[in-house]
């Protein structure tokens, strides 16, 4: 019964928390972020379908190219995140 929202809004939630950080800290393209973003809203969206039926398509919509996003992902993210170093954190 829950299976298409319980799928997708979950995933939803995991685009959004991979997104924002890398967002922040630029570890992946303006666009890939942004179509994260795009998705994610139609994952947590996607609930609506267990009142208004017509919003079915919401989860096909996060489901293919949600697994394509987290494919592109996997290989666009660096191998290793650096941490600026701070002045305060220098050795003397």
């Amino acid at each position: 019964m829950l299976g298409g929202p319980g799928f997708s809004m979950p995933m939803g939630l995991l685009m959004v928390g991979v997104c924002i950080p890398a967002a922040f800290r630029k570890l992946l393209p303006k666009w890939l972020v942004a179509f994260g973003l795009l998705l994610a809203v139609a994952g947590e969206l996607s609930w609506l379908n267990l009142v208004f039926p017509k919003a079915l398509f919401l989860i096909p919509l996060v489901r293919f190219p949600g697994f394509i996003w987290l494919i592109t992902t996997g290989f666009m993210l660096p191998k290793a995140a650096t941490r600026p170093s701070r002045p305060s954190e220098m050795p003397a």
